[in-house]
Parts: C-alpha cells; sequence; structure tokens
C-alpha cells in the first residue's frame, strides 16, 4: 500500500500535484465570440457563410459547428483553436429545397471551450428566399429576463394579418442552457399581443454575464413562407450546475489519482525487483 511504505508517498503526490497543475487556471480571461451569418439557396441546397471572430483576450479551443434547419442538424469540426483578433470564415453546405416560395432562416450554433475547459457558445441566425423574399405581416420583439427561478424572459407577437393564423414560434438557447431549444405553436389573433414566456435551466454559463436568445417565428399565408427573427438577453443570476462546471477539476482530481497509482504501482514493481 502507498502509505504503508513512506518512500512512495512523496513521488505519488508530486505526479498527482503534476497532473493537477495541467488544468489549475494560469489567469483570468475572456471569450467574445461574434458570429455573422449569410445564407443563400443554389440548386436544392443551402448555402451559408460563416464568418467568426474572437473580440476577446483568450483563444477559443475545439471548435464544434451546427447549422439547423428546422428538425434536421448538421454538424462540422472548427477550427482546433481562434486567437484574439483572428477572424475565420467557412462556407457550410446541407441539402434543403423548401416546396414553398417566402423567407427562412437558418440557425448556427458554435460551441468551443477556453484553455481551462470551460464550455462556451455562440448563437446567430441567417435569412434567406426562395423566388422572392416575403416581409411577415408581424411584429416579434423580446423581454429581457433571467434563468429558472428568477423572472423569465419572454417573446411577445403580434400580428398585422387579415385574420386569425397560426404561426410556430422557436426558440434557440446558448448550449450552456436546458433546454436549448424550445417549440410553440400558436394561434395569432390581428392587433392582439401575445406573450410567450421562455423557462431556462442554467447548465454551465458564468454567474453575472448575459447570454442572446434567438426566436423564430414562422407561419404560412396563401401559400407564401414567412419568417421573422428575435434576439432578447438572458441574465443569468443562478449559479451553474456543479457536475458540469466543475468537469475540468473533476477530471483533474481523477488525473491526480490515476497519477497517484501509476506511481506507486512502478514504484512497488521497482522494489519488488531488486528483491
Amino acid at each position: 500500500m502507498i502509505f504503508s511504505r513512506p518512500k512512495l508517498l512523496l513521488p505519488c503526490l508530486l505526479a498527482g500535484l503534476l497532473a493537477l497543475a495541467s488544468v489549475w487556471p494560469a489567469r483570468a480571461g475572456t471569450i467574445s465570440l461574434r458570429s455573422e451569418v449569410r445564407a443563400s439557396l443554389a440548386q436544392g441546397r443551402l448555402n451559408v457563410w460563416l464568418t467568426l471572430k474572437n473580440r476577446g483576450d483568450m483563444a477559443a479551443e475545439d471548435l464544434t459547428i451546427s447549422a439547423q434547419m428546422g428538425e434536421a442538424v448538421t454538424t462540422w469540426q472548427g477550427p482546433r483553436a481562434l486567437s484574439p483578433g483572428k477572424p475565420y470564415s467557412r462556407i457550410l453546405q446541407l441539402p434543403f429545397a423548401p416546396k414553398l416560395p417566402g423567407t427562412y432562416a437558418v440557425i448556427v450554433t458554435v460551441n468551443f471551450h477556453d484553455q481551462h475547459g470551460y464550455p462556451f457558445s455562440s448563437i446567430a441566425w441567417g435569412m434567406f428566399s426562395k423566388v422572392s423574399p416575403s416581409v411577415a405581416q408581424l411584429s416579434l420583439t423580446g423581454r429581457p429576463g433571467e434563468v429558472y427561478p428568477g423572472p423569465e424572459p419572454a417573446f411577445v407577437l403580434v400580428s398585422k394579418e387579415a385574420g386569425p393564423h397560426q404561426a410556430q414560434l422557436d426558440v434557440f438557447a446558448p448550449s450552456e442552457m436546458t433546454p436549448p431549444r424550445q417549440s410553440f405553436r400558436l394561434e395569432l389573433i390581428p392587433g392582439r399581443p401575445q406573450e410567450v414566456p421562455v423557462r431556462l435551466t442554467n447548465r454551465g454559463a458564468l454567474a453575472g454575464a448575459s447570454y442572446p436568445l434567438v426566436g423564430l417565428v414562422s407561419y404560412v399565408q396563401k401559400g407564401v413562407h414567412y419568417t421573422a427573427a428575435a434576439k432578447v438577453l438572458l441574465r443569468i443570476s443562478q449559479e451553474r450546475d456543479p457536475l458540469y462546471a466543475w468537469r475540468p477539476w473533476l477530471w483533474g482530481l481523477a488525473a491526480l489519482l490515476l497519477a497517484a497509482l501509476a506511481a506507486a504501482w512502478l514504484a512497488g514493481y521497482k522494489t519488488g525487483r531488486r528483491r
């Protein structure tokens, strides 16, 4: 056993501390990833032009890019790291052939982490059209709020169409929230505001920060597809899920334990051979 052999204790502790040091924060820093999205249809495919720029002072690492069109999600591997001030551009292609003319939207989410392993994400949308753009006859606005159990954020819709009609509101949240997507089927009455509250739970967002929520409302009128988009800020007042937020430390402790066991086994093996 390790503690029955004092000579083995020091090497085990040193190996464990070196393992833990690999995940110990060296300094505070920020990552501010700005996403710009443009999209267009061409021969049954959707082309998405994505531009990223890190406006913080710390590199974003292991970027993963996801594009959502309706229920379909396509994922690509991004750059290994994006340094501060350095832009990154990429053209994404995914199959999409809408049947109706009008305006649509694609959601692009970028997941990444900092040098300590803490997860972050960026979310943006891009509008595109088939045949010609259609202008939605409704207003979509957002009311800021907080994660549960604070006051909930909400989206407010006011229809300007001639009569009642159905619409779907899809709300997309950063990956640090649960759930990341919510859908609502609505019956809209012209001129009557309809408020849709959104309840979200904090998984890994930093307390005191603000994150954007994206709302997309879509509906069909007289064979034409309409889409409108809005963004609302979500304030983080509730602490993160400790198991999710402390993943780097848990990995570090696991590395410490494995290093200590490996050092003990190696020392015991050498001692046995000397005998």
